[in-house]
C-alpha cells in the first residue's frame, strides 16, 4: 500500500504550482510580443505615409546609422514658406493618413 506524507504531497504541489506558473507566464509573454509586433508594423506603415507626403512637398529626407541606432534626418527644401493653400493642402493630406486607419 502506498503511504504518502504531508511532505510528498507538498513537493507534488509545488511541482505543479510552479510548471503552471511558468506556463501562464509564457502564454502572456507570447501575448505580449504578437501585440507590440502588430503596433510597430501599424506605426511603421503610418511613418511611411508621413515620409511620403514630406517628400510630395520636396523635403529631403536621409537615413543612416548613428551610434548604432537607425536616424533619420529631414531637410526642408530651400526657402520653403508655405502659403495658405499649401498650408491646406499639407494639413488635408495629413488628415487622410489619419483616416486611412
Amino acid at each position: 500500500m502506498l503511504r504518502f506524507t504531508i511532505r510528498d504531497l507538498l513537493l507534488v504541489t509545488l511541482v505543479v504550482a510552479m510548471g503552471v506558473g511558468w506556463w501562464l507566464d509564457h502564454r502572456n509573454q507570447a501575448a505580449a510580443v504578437d501585440y507590440y509586433t502588430a503596433a510597430y508594423k501599424q506605426w511603421r506603415i503610418k511613418a511611411g505615409a508621413a515620409d511620403e507626403v514630406l517628400a510630395s512637398f520636396g523635403f529631403e529626407i536621409k537615413e543612416g546609422f548613428v551610434n548604432g541606432g537607425h536616424q533619420k534626418s529631414y531637410n526642408p527644401p530651400p526657402g520653403l514658406m508655405l502659403d495658405p493653400a499649401q498650408q491646406n493642402a499639407f494639413i488635408d493630406r495629413v488628415m487622410e493618413l489619419d483616416q486611412d486607419k
